[in-house]
């Protein structure tokens, strides 16, 4: 049995009833079943397979950036590419060898894991109304981009992430410390931005579908993002609108900020202020 989707099923609620009925159906059947549960790792889902877990009936594969998804993603765009190289109408332009191995690299590092990133990337490559090195070189940032943008569905998949938050403008902050310093620790992000104790912890777990917090040895938690597209997506301002991030903004804001810190006195702030325009 496939169940595709579960954290787009209706509520949390729904969720939960669902897979109350798969376990009872698992555990009290006398039909041996094995049931494929599709999800992103929401935090109130993770929460719910801990009970299956304890059971000793969990079997949990990660999508992530691994070895065998980065190998199926780099397959898959391979295939795609000839096939485009070989049927596309504007075949006869295409430089050979297309696309150079250094770009395929490019592309499946951006993906992440995610074949929804590099179905997207053969989709808008493959328009028969323009040529495919000049869409993939559009994507990869060595031209400028056309007017139809080609992320429309991840777009929309990270703002739906970000609006779920308790406020999607203070969630957007804390991504960008998180894109920007991978590998940082939640009660750093908190003391950076000035929030309250374990606030950013809060947030993060609202969006375990792109980060991964993981115990460092001294028993902290430490973040990574586990989607390098959602970098992209922050800090290009046509993609996440009023969300968006300036890369040279942040950082002067969180160096001001380190200042503070450091020093304890708050006109650092104000002296640094006309340096962030120059």
């Amino acid at each position: 049995m496939v169940v595709d989707g579960l954290d787009e099923c209706l509520d949390p609620a729904s969720q939960r009833d669902l897979l109350d009925a798969l376990l009872s159906f698992a555990t009290m059947s006398a039909i041996k079943i094995h049931v494929l549960v599709c999800s992103r790792q929401e935090s109130h889902i993770v929460a719910m397979f801990s009970v299956i877990r304890s059971k000793g009936l969990l079997f949990k594969i990660l999508l992530d950036d691994d070895y065998t998804s980065r190998r199926d993603i780099d397959l898959y765009l391979r295939d795609q590419f000839k096939r485009i190289r070989e049927t596309h109408i504007f075949k006869a332009s295409i430089p050979s060898p297309w696309p150079t191995s250094e770009k395929l690299n490019n592309l499946t590092s951006r993906a992440s894991g995610q074949f929804i990133y590099a179905a997207i990337v053969v989709g808008y490559v493959e328009s028969s109304l323009h040529r495919p090195q000049q869409r993939l070189d559009a994507i990869l940032g060595l031209r400028p981009p056309f007017k139809d943008l080609p992320f429309s569905q991840l777009d929309a998949l990270y703002f739906h992430l970000l609006n779920s938050t308790d406020n999607p403008s203070v969630a957007a902050d804390i991504m960008a410390c998180v894109a920007l310093y991978n590998g940082m620790r939640p009660v750093d992000i908190d003391q950076l931005l000035g929030l309250e104790s374990e606030e950013s912890e809060v947030y993060l777990s609202r969006l375990a579908a792109i980060v991964k917090m993981d115990n460092t040895w001294d028993g902290n938690l430490q973040v990574t993002l586990l989607h390098k597209s959602f970098t992209d997506f922050l800090f290009d301002s046509d993609r996440s609108k009023e969300l968006s991030k300036s890369i040279m903004e942040t950082k002067a804001w969180h160096a001001l900020r380190m200042l503070e810190l450091f020093s304890g006195k708050s006109f650092v702030h104000w002296l640094f202020l006309p340096c962030i325009y120059v």
